[in-house]
């Protein structure tokens, strides 16, 4: 066995997030991970990498037990991660990439041809020859960067190869480039662990797959023996569908939907890359999810109706005023608002103090005169009590800076933003990622306010239970298209998530 992990245990703040999870990989191996977030499988290999120590558990390669209490002892020991978010260094070309960190040299100085020659050969491993090597790696296009951190991980001798979601962002022709560099990569003993929510490509390339639940493992299979429904079922539990607790909601009005007016219209919508002919609506009063597999194109098309990515086909509507020159300005002044899956980075301005925050979106309505562009202390101060008091800040942190805040505070001081905006249409990136349940909770009672105000909700979510229990409607996004239109009150868990997997609604099992 060339891997083997036992009753690994690991703890959160009281919280446990893997519970004696057992894993063991075979050398020659092709290793299906799977489970819905949450379930412990980044965690699980991030212990195995070096970057989380386990409370409790062993870890055994070859047969030998080691100790991985860093990045460098799973390196020396030939584990090699390939992590969602790229680790590359965007102003080093691909070979100095490939080869940070074991660099050829002579006398003391980097050989550069020994570099870009190494990176040809991890990069012809891969059967990529179109990628140029002494091109920083910033100019790549984002799934040749993708190939390119690949690359850079199986140049350092890696005899047990972890992969965390790697065709999020590749091109179907490059993934199927990439499934044939594995099963290369297995014939010649290498182990491949490969975690993915996208199930159809692991019945496609695994031999075997284990299936995490709430931090335990439930299965472990042959993939010869399973099919779609059968991985569907383990990932989500016998209780289909799943309760919502403390989700669950009623409708936010009480009259029909098609006498509600259509304050969002998108046709045709297409992204560069990421979407193509998406269309859906949102009527006043009404929240929206939008659901799909990393790399579906939810999060562009979600950033396209705030104008932060360009759309290059298709038209988006706000309150029956199509959007021209469209960005993030343009969109505001339409009365769209946006709240960022990256809080830290994109929502908030963290040296500025909670009021602040809250009205920078608003400013012109609080200048002293339409003349004079002098912004009046009082009115901003009065202004922003209303709607923070709305959200459930206590006043004491009005004139913190908001960096002082919980995550969940943050929130919902962003969504304070946009209720004083007066936004008609509010899209919400994963609104409640990173914060506590009873900070998720207030969240979801504030959507539900703006809704029942007649604000169109539209919410980028890859929690299931979230999409069913909070929204009207789910649009599901595959491979840049929409899948399926579902009413959630009709809708199930496994009906959602097969829909997620691309599999038609009613289509027999």
């Amino acid at each position: 066995m060339r891997l083997s992990m036992g009753a690994i245990t690991k703890r959160f703040a009281g919280t446990v997030a893997l519970d004696r999870v057992d894993l063991e990989i075979r050398a020659g191996e092709i290793h299906g991970l799977v489970g819905q977030n949450g379930a412990g499988k980044s965690t699980l290999m991030k212990i195995l990498a070096g970057d989380y120590r386990a409370d409790e558990g062993t870890i055994r390669v070859d047969g030998v037990e080691v100790e991985v209490r860093s990045p460098r002892d799973g390196i020396g020991l030939g584990i090699g991660l390939v992590y969602q978010e790229l680790s590359l260094l965007a102003n080093l070309t691909v070979a100095e990439n490939v080869s940070l960190g074991r660099e050829s040299s002579r006398w003391g100085v980097v050989a550069r041809s020994g570099s870009m020659g190494a990176a040809r050969q991890a990069l012809g491993a891969l059967g990529i020859h179109h990628i140029p090597v002494d091109v920083p790696v910033g100019r790549l296009a984002l799934a040749e960067q993708q190939l390119v951190e690949i690359a850079k991980v199986l140049s350092g001798d890696a005899r047990i190869l972890v992969l965390d979601e790697p065709t999020a962002v590749l091109t179907l022709a490059d993934s199927r480039r990439l499934f044939s560099a594995l099963r290369h990569l297995r014939d010649s003993g290498v182990a491949v662990i490969f975690v993915s929510h996208r199930y159809r490509e692991v019945l496609e390339l695994c031999d075997r797959c284990t299936v995490l639940r709430n931090g335990r493992v439930v299965a472990t299979e042959d993939v010869a023996a399973v099919d779609l429904q059968r991985l569907v079922d383990l990932t989500l539990g016998d209780a289909l569908p799943r309760a919502r607790a403390g989700v669950e909601r009623p409708r936010v009005a009480d009259v029909e939907d098609d006498v509600r007016p259509v304050v969002l219209d998108v046709e045709g919508l297409c992204v560069d890359g990421a979407a193509r002919d998406v269309s859906f609506h949102a009527r006043s009063g009404e929240i929206v999810g939008l659901c799909g597999l990393l790399g579906s194109g939810q999060d562009e098309v979600a950033r396209a109706l705030f104008g932060d990515v360009a759309i290059s086909g298709g038209s988006v509507t706000v309150a029956g005023r199509r959007a021209r020159h469209h960005g993030p300005r343009s969109a505001t002044r339409l009365g769209v608002g946006f709240i960022s899956e990256n809080r830290r980075d994109e929502g908030v301005v963290p040296d500025m103090a909670v009021v602040g925050n809250v009205t920078i979106a608003s400013l012109r309505a609080m200048w002293r005169s339409r003349r004079i562009p002098l912004l009046a202390p009082s009115t901003e101060r009065r202004r922003a009590r209303q709607v923070l008091d709305d959200v459930g800040i206590a006043p004491t942190q009005y004139r913190r800076s908001i960096k002082l805040l919980s995550g969940g505070n943050q929130q919902k001081a962003i969504v304070a933003r946009w209720l004083l905006k007066g936004s008609v249409v509010l899209v919400c990136n994963e609104p409640t990622r990173g914060v506590d349940i009873g900070a998720r909770l207030d969240i979801y009672d504030r959507l539900r306010d703006l809704a029942g105000r007649g604000t169109a909700v539209v919410v980028v979510t890859t929690d299931l239970d979230e999409a069913l229990g909070l929204c009207d409607r789910v649009v599901v996004c595959c491979d840049g298209r929409v899948a399926a239109d579902l009413v959630a009150s009709e809708t199930s868990t496994e009906q959602l998530f097969l829909a997620m997997q691309g599999r038609a609604i009613g289509e027999a099992r």
